[in-house]
């Protein structure tokens, strides 16, 4: 048996070097994340990259993508190798995933909305006042 068929079945692909894919992966993550930092973000449309969205669309693409999370997890447990256990250990770490991220986006779109709907409130206080000192 393979060492890491024992520690880490998820990370055992034969005939592929997996650090070097999951460091380009991340870096191309981490190279999209810095160059739509600072832009504005889409919230109507199709935007094909998914750091140029708002929280809200994150959050709506992230529970789009469960049926493929599903079809995923089938594919694995039925050409992958693994035993009954590792499989469960591998969907409920990919799950707790899933949730973390639907969490996350949830919670940063009330944030932004609760901020935005301030931002409006104070800016119109601040006509009213100057309307009124017209008058």
């Amino acid at each position: 048996m393979h060492p890491l068929k024992r520690e880490a079945p998820f990370l055992l692909v034969k005939g592929r070097n997996n650090r070097k894919e999951i460091l380009i992966t991340w870096n191309v993550t981490l190279i999209l994340s810095l160059i739509f930092k600072n832009i504005e973000k889409e919230d109507k449309g199709f935007e094909f990259f998914y750091h140029k969205l708002t929280y809200r669309r994150k959050m709506i693409r992230t529970v789009w993508s469960l049926p493929v999370f599903v079809v995923s997890l089938i594919v694995i447990y039925f050409f992958a190798d693994l035993i009954l256990l590792e499989f469960l250990m591998v969907s409920i770490f990919f799950f707790v995933l899933f949730l973390i991220q639907l969490i996350y986006n949830y919670i940063k779109w009330k944030k932004y909305e609760r901020e935005y709907d301030k931002l409006i409130g104070v800016f119109k206080r601040g006509i009213g006042r100057d309307n009124q000192a017209r008058e």
